[in-house]
């Protein structure tokens, strides 16, 4: 009796996992967040430094056979220090070092989250190509561990996300686009028994949140069906394995021994999970198979005829994700209007993320349908881009496209399409014609890896044959599509595949310097690109000693990428010279104690003394001093007069010496 007690009481805070499935946890499921990969370090040449700032009485405790751990966390290409350590029996911290002139500072510390460490690991998980440290502290065997992602934001190292877990898996795992460059996140939350909720998460930056990454669900899903087949196999007559090895087969894409787990499960005596849990599994499984009306009638039977009223059995969750099951053959089928109405029924029952991305993404489906058989009845001799812009706006569908001719590997054409909906690029979609048969492919915004795919739509791009003799397409995209006035356009690249586009590389966002930026090709094929973007917005340590609009005051770069195998590599990264860059420089150099930097920026050295006198240092580097400029070229020649802060009325004169700008006179 206490056994099915409980069971109903986790069965009331299912928590479903996400992706396409509506598949529920049939127990307490914790908020998920992120890892990655670990970092083996020698901590010997850092034992010095580190030993001066631990607590009195603690030690340095290992985890994953290191307790110090170089991680450059903010890209300046100076390593900081991570430490772990102990205080007693039961209490460990860590802290972290960061290098200030000629001495070191501890920028973040914590300490009692648990009695032990469970993990650390350094890995970008967060796509902007910054390390991010994650620390996995245990709590006990049971509670399991309670995870903190340290990121580097506004100049600090702050935490991002915490959560609890029992065990976990960090990767950039090989997915249906290709490796992107950012770790994901597998969680295995503890259930009942030996059964976890495993759960594969990507960081979104736009919600700052991690949510469920369905896109790589066929290649992680086998290792977790492994573990279930190994565990019913010796224990069949448990229930809860049965279940958990039929949602991992699912999302591993076995459909067919998913629907056997099912079965297997359903005859095993138990009341936990209850058959609602098999019931509803089966439907996605048969809804993704195509046996569409079977699942439906699994969908029907799971939705009361009182939904006031469901009553213990069926609980709001199960409700939801019945209907948006029901929702999901609808537009499969093309009934759109009906999918809407089943979506809202869904999300009365339940505010699921899935359900809101579903109620989102309805209006691109229903475009993406007229422009796909739009494309079926166009040859690639056939298809004309101005007919085609004629042919949307006839049909009141919002894109835009680009059109490439080529003659490669039996590739006759390309076409990439961008669709907007609601003010923003949701999807983007690739057609192409491989000897004379025409196939595509949908990416919706937020599978893809930078966030800038939700306001930006294809620029330019050059197809060229890989060293293997594979198709790859240069893309270039950027916001200015949208009427953004300070475009900031992105560079990936992508390589056709066993008939699928993945990705091949996307820029490190702390290096991408494209703020009001322009990109073009580089000599021959995808060799180089070049890259021309200013300091708006830019977060290097300097953005934020003065305050720049969009309008200006700016740096102004530009960068040289070269192709590196499938990478590229920054070759020349060029600041133009400027007084505003000699004034930034001088101010930054001043103000982090590199006295001896700061005499290459002057025409006569007393010139630093005087700026010390007129309070010319920033402690923070934050404090968006405001400059009056005047005419358009003071940026370039100077004068430059500060008109805030304690250096208001504080005028820096300029004289050119060869390229540079040197600061010849302060006044005030």
């Amino acid at each position: 009796m206490n056994k099915r007690i409980i069971s109903l009481v986790l069965f009331l805070i299912i928590i479903f996992s996400g992706g396409c499935s509506s598949i529920p946890t049939p127990g307490a499921t914790m908020k998920p967040p992120s890892v990655s990969e670990t970092a083996g370090i020698q901590d010997h040449d850092y034992k010095k430094e580190v030993m001066d700032y631990l607590p009195a009485g603690a030690k340095l405790e290992d985890v994953n056979n290191a307790s110090i751990f170089p991680v450059d966390v903010d890209g300046d290409l100076n390593p900081e220090y991570l430490a772990t350590y102990r205080l007693d029996e039961s209490r460990v911290g860590a802290f972290l070092l960061k290098k200030s002139a000629s001495t070191y500072k501890v920028i973040w510390t914590d300490v009692g989250k648990g009695y032990s460490f469970d993990t650390v690991k350094i890995a970008d998980v967060t796509g902007d190509g910054l390390a991010e440290i994650l620390i996995g502290w245990t709590i006990g065997s049971s509670a399991g561990n309670a995870l903190d992602v340290l990121s580097w934001r506004n100049n600090t190292l702050q935490n991002i996300y915490r959560t609890a877990y029992h065990r976990m898996d960090v990767e950039d795992i090989d997915g249906y686009y290709g490796k992107d460059g950012i770790a994901e996140v597998a969680l295995w939350i503890k259930d009942t028994e030996d059964a976890y909720n495993v759960q594969v998460l990507r960081w979104n930056e736009r919600d700052k949140d991690f949510e469920s990454a369905p896109d790589v669900y066929q290649a992680y899903y086998p290792r977790v069906v492994q573990y279930y087949k190994d565990k019913v196999r010796t224990m069949p007559d448990v229930r809860v394995y049965w279940y958990y090895l039929g949602i991992a087969q699912y999302r591993a894409g076995q459909f067919n021994d998913a629907v056997d787990a099912v079965s297997s499960g359903l005859k095993v005596k138990s009341d936990y999970p209850n058959d609602m849990n098999f019931f509803l599994l089966k439907a996605d499984i048969l809804r993704d198979m195509g046996r569409l009306d079977e699942a439906a009638y699994l969908y029907d039977g799971l939705i009361p005829v009182d939904e006031k009223s469901p009553g213990p059995v069926s609980p709001k969750r199960m409700i939801a994700w019945a209907y948006f099951g029901k929702g999901e053959i609808s537009r499969v089928r093309g009934n759109f209007d009906e999918a809407l109405e089943y979506y809202k029924k869904a999300q009365e029952q339940s505010m699921e993320i899935e359900i809101r991305r579903a109620i989102n993404r309805l209006p691109v489906y229903k475009t993406v349908q007229i422009v796909e058989n739009y494309f079926k009845n166009q040859s690639t001799g056939r298809f004309n881009g101005e007919k085609f812009v004629e042919w949307a706006r006839d049909n009141s569908t919002s894109l835009v496209y680009k059109d490439i001719n080529l003659n490669i590997n039996g590739i006759s054409r390309i076409v990439f399409v961008d669709y907007m909906s609601e003010g923003l690029m949701k999807a983007h979609e690739i057609f192409w014609w491989d000897r004379g048969r025409l196939r595509y492919q949908l990416v919706f915004s937020n599978e893809f890896p930078t966030e800038a795919a939700f306001t930006s739509a294809i620029y330019d791009c050059r197809v060229a044959q890989g060293t293997d003799n594979s198709l790859e397409a240069g893309m270039i995209i950027e916001t200015s599509h949208l009427g953004n006035s300070a475009p900031k356009p992105y560079y990936i690249v992508m390589r056709l595949t066993d008939d699928r586009w993945k990705l091949v590389w996307r820029p490190p966002v702390y290096k991408w310097r494209n703020s009001h930026g322009i990109i073009t090709f580089n000599g021959p094929g995808l060799n180089s690109i070049i890259l021309q973007g200013d300091s708006w917005r830019l977060n290097d340590g300097k953005g934020r000693i003065f305050n720049e609009e969009s309008s200006g005051p700016h740096r102004h770069f530009t960068d040289t990428w070269e192709r590196n195998g499938d990478s590229y590599k920054l070759v020349d990264a060029r600041t133009i010279p400027s007084a505003y860059n000699t004034l930034v420089e001088f101010i930054y150099r001043l103000s982090t104690g590199r006295e001896d930097a700061t005499k290459t920026l002057v025409v006569d050295q007393d010139i630093i003394e005087k700026a010390k006198e007129l309070n010319l240092i920033q402690p923070g580097l934050n404090e968006r001093w405001s400059l009056e400029l005047d005419g358009q070229e003071a940026e370039t020649k100077g004068p430059l007069k500060i008109l805030d802060g304690p250096a208001a009325g504080v005028t820096f004169i300029f004289e050119q010496s060869g390229e540079n700008w040197l600061i010849k006179d302060i006044v005030k």
